[in-house]
């Protein structure tokens, strides 16, 4: 995770894009701007159709405003960088 953002980022959502709801916050601790943490995500919690690759990712920062991403591949992707 890369938080660009000018904010402290929270939380971060995962979802699969056939989904309309978010799971648990990813997050282990609160990433500053500008900093860089990385980020593991388990396959096991999101069983059954959920299960693959592809989901939509949602941060969301200390004012409360959110910055989205939508159907991204986390078995390709390196790095996810919110601005």
């Amino acid at each position: 995770m890369i938080n660009n953002s000018g904010k402290t980022m929270t939380a971060v959502y995962m979802s699969p894009p056939d989904k309309d709801t978010w799971g648990e916050n990813e997050l282990e601790a609160p990433i500053a701007d500008r900093e860089k943490a990385d980020f593991e995500w388990d396959r096991a919690d999101y069983e059954g159709s959920d299960a693959g690759c592809v989901f939509d990712v949602m941060a969301e920062y200390e004012d409360g405003k959110w910055t989205a991403l939508g159907a991204v591949d986390l078995c390709k992707e390196t790095a996810l960088n919110f601005k």
